[in-house]
């Protein structure tokens, strides 16, 4: 197997890029919530899915740099 850097693999920039789609669209879902239907249950899973993708794309982030840097 050669050794490429994953971070210039197509299918780990769209990981990459899914996740920060999680993330705004959890923020979104929180503002929705929070100021337009004035739902606060609304608002915190947003801000829970936002939390959730923030954590994983910075695991997949952190995990493209170490493998790179071997």
């Amino acid at each position: 197997m050669p050794d490429i850097d994953p971070r210039q693999d197509r299918i780990y920039r769209a990981i990459q890029i899914l996740f920060l789609i999680d993330i705004l669209l959890g923020l979104g879902l929180a503002a929705v919530g929070f100021w337009g239907l004035d739902q606060p249950t609304i608002a915190w899973a947003g801000f829970g899915l936002a939390g959730i993708g923030l954590l994983l794309w910075l695991f997949f982030r952190f995990l493209g740099r170490d493998v790179a840097t071997r």
